[in-house]
């Protein structure tokens, strides 16, 4: 959809915002099954003196091409950020200090951003904070849905029997809803959590959760047939969705209209993350490109380090991530494919599960579970769209679609000016995906003449194997049936033809016996 939007005053510029992460701690109170971090541990908590040394580096480069963003996301990871709530809130005190001292950019145009397990949530030292940084603060709570489905992976680390999550967290649900209305969880899908997804959805919506943002593992984890059943999973959501009508207050993330499309490798080649635009600080003062590339988030590679407190950043590290793109990092299937668009991939599991060290080798674990979500998405819509048209109100959806944008962006201070929905491109994008759309139904085409030609072909094989297969065994039968009736009779056809020859003579071998008694003589 075509929008114009216009900037306030002053406005904070989420599109454009430089992410800086500080790992506080590599602790959790959870052992989550499906977590990328394989190095969590208790030990590494970052110090206030790290992180303000971090904090001056930044804000003494404001005119830094790597600082050079309207506005700015300080965000606090783990493990379990909350771990470390006072530790926090000194932080963001120093920060907001600072930024106001030097009269920075980003004064009134930052976040403080959070992702928890919502384990400590209702503690008195977050709400306090929450309180104190309410007008600049984005938390998301991660709840997996449904008890048997959250309690699957997110449970309680330490020994003995294992204990799921769930009640732990879904006790602050209220809470935060309360301060964060429309705010969205994030629900994490591995293989053996599949059969829940329809379920666990709707048991969000259940719970007043209005946005459910899901994601598949990118990590090579899925069985054989994991594709199909997701895919069933996706589809009965979509009934659900569908028939309830809860399209209306309700949205899900596997269900989005651009994607599953065909990309241009010349406007349409941006790399999927900001691995690289991102600057992630850990307990010992290093630089990374993104989290993911710190040790304690990797499986088989060495930490990839740009630099640190005390030296700053090295360009020369950094610089392969800047000139990253779908194209350049992708197999040539990857680039070409029919369903490209939405095919998403994490730059630190690239790295993790490149055969050598580079960042320029695409990770392609989900592609089959990417094309199960593209099937059932153009479900999704097709049903979706039949359905409004039938009843004569795609118009008035579309229209509650813009109000539900209008009030996004109203509190991210932008005002939505116009929204319609005919995009569009350039006319290059247009005859390219045209000429892709036709070179595929030409090729679709092709594929099933031959496939007839094959089945025709394969029905004839059969045929004539059968064929073969019954005089084959009828053969075998009628040798059979000889075998046995020769082996009965042949003694007596022997028998018989002896009869036919014989001459009434007895068979005589040298001298012949006398058989009878002479009495003509007397003797």
């Amino acid at each position: 959809m075509n929008s114009i939007i216009y900037e306030n005053e002053r406005a904070w510029q989420e599109g454009m915002a430089k992410s800086i992460t500080f790992i506080v701690t590599k602790d959790c109170q959870l052992a989550c099954k499906y977590c990328y971090l394989v190095g969590k541990n208790e030990k590494e908590r970052m110090s206030f003196e790290v992180a303000k040394a971090a904090i001056d580096y930044v804000l003494d480069r404001e005119k830094d091409p790597n600082f050079a963003y309207e506005s700015v996301v300080w965000d606090f990871i783990g493990g379990e950020p909350f771990l470390e709530i006072d530790l926090i809130d000194k932080i963001c005190d120093y920060i907001k200090q600072e930024l106001f001292r030097r009269n920075h950019h980003w004064f009134n145009s930052y976040r403080f951003s959070f992702s928890t397990n919502g384990i400590n949530y209702h503690s008195d030292k977050v709400q306090n904070f929450i309180k104190k940084n309410r007008t600049h603060l984005s938390i998301g709570i991660t709840i997996d849905g449904t008890r048997r489905k959250h309690d699957l992976n997110r449970i309680w680390k330490g020994e003995g029997p294992e204990r799921g999550s769930y009640d732990d967290v879904v006790r602050n649900i209220p809470l935060w809803q309360s301060q964060f209305p429309g705010d969205g969880t994030k629900v994490t899908i591995s293989s053996a959590d599949i059969p829940y997804i329809c379920e666990s959805v709707l048991h969000l919506y259940d719970l007043g959760i209005h946005q459910v943002n899901i994601n598949c593992v990118f990590e090579n984890v899925w069985e054989e047939g994991d594709d199909l059943r997701f895919e069933e999973q996706l589809m009965q959501l979509a009934d659900a969705i569908i028939d309830k009508e809860l399209y209306k207050d309700y949205a899900c993330s596997f269900f989005t209209e651009d994607m599953g499309k065909p990309m241009d490798c010349k406007y349409q080649n941006q790399n999927w993350c900001g691995a690289g635009k991102m600057l992630s600080i850990d307990a010992a003062g290093n630089f990374y490109p993104c989290t993911r590339f710190a040790q304690y988030s990797l499986r088989d590679k060495e930490a990839w380090i740009i630099g640190n407190i005390h030296d700053g950043i090295d360009n020369n590290k950094l610089r392969p991530f800047l000139t990253l793109d779908r194209c350049t990092q992708s197999l040539p299937e990857c680039v070409d494919c029919e369903v490209a668009e939405g095919c998403a991939w994490c730059q630190g599991e690239n790295y993790d599960a490149a055969k050598t060290h580079t960042v320029f080798e695409r990770a392609t674990a989900i592609c089959l579970m990417h094309k199960a979500r593209v099937r059932a998405n153009n479900y999704y819509w097709n049903k979706l769209y039949r359905k409004l048209e039938l009843e004569g109100k795609r118009e008035e959806f579309e229209r509650t679609v813009e109000d539900h944008l209008r009030e996004i962006l109203l509190k991210e201070n932008f005002e939505l000016g116009e929204m319609t929905s005919g995009l569009k491109y350039p006319e290059s994008i247009v005859n390219s995906i045209n000429a892709k759309e036709q070179a595929v139904q030409e090729a679709l085409r092709i594929e099933n003449e031959v496939a007839a030609i094959e089945a025709e072909a394969k029905k004839k094989v059969a045929a004539a194997e059968g064929e073969a297969q019954a005089l084959k065994i009828k053969g075998d039968a009628e040798a059979e049936y000889n075998r046995k009736i020769s082996a009965s009779l042949s003694g007596l056809i022997v028998q018989q033809e002896m009869i036919k020859k014989w001459d009434g003579k007895l068979p005589t071998y040298g001298e012949v016996p006398t058989l009878f008694k002479s009495v003509s003589n007397g003797k």
